[in-house]
C-alpha cells in the first residue's frame, strides 16, 4: 500500500511540474494516466485558477516557418540526448520532457513554442 502511494505521489509531482510549465491538462493526463479532476485540482494549485478550454493542437500548428522547424529540431536533438539515443521509439518519458525542455529554454529563453508544442512534436 505504501509503495502506491508513494507512486502516486512522484506521479503528482511530476504532474505539477508538467503543469508548472504549461503543458495541457490532457496531455499531463496522457503521459501520467492521472483522473481528471486530480490534474485539475493540481493545475488549480498550481496557477491560481482553473486550466482553460481548449481542443487539441496539432504538430503543424508550431511548425509554421522555417525558424520554428530549427528551433524544434534543435528541440529533438536535445530530448535525444538526455533520454538516449532509443528515446525517440519509447514513450514519452515526463523526466526526460521535463529536463531536455528546461535545457533548451536555457539555449533559447523565447523559443516561441511551449512544452505542450514540444509534446506534440515527440508524441506523432
Amino acid at each position: 500500500m505504501k509503495i502506491h502511494s508513494l507512486e502516486k505521489w512522484e506521479r503528482c509531482e511530476l504532474a505539477a511540474q508538467l503543469i508548472r510549465r504549461r503543458l495541457r491538462t490532457f496531455h499531463v493526463k496522457d503521459l501520467l494516466n492521472l483522473p481528471e479532476a486530480e490534474i485539475r485540482e493540481i493545475h488549480r494549485m498550481v496557477h491560481g485558477s482553473s486550466p482553460s478550454p481548449g481542443g487539441r493542437r496539432s504538430s503543424l500548428y508550431c511548425c509554421r516557418t522555417r525558424w520554428d522547424q530549427q528551433r524544434l529540431s534543435l528541440f529533438v536533438l536535445l530530448y535525444r540526448e538526455v533520454g538516449g539515443t532509443n528515446s525517440l521509439r519509447k514513450p514519452i518519458d515526463s523526466r526526460t520532457l521535463i529536463n531536455s525542455f528546461d535545457l533548451f529554454q536555457d539555449i533559447c529563453p523565447n523559443p516561441g513554442f511551449d512544452l505542450t508544442d514540444a509534446w506534440l512534436l515527440l508524441s506523432e
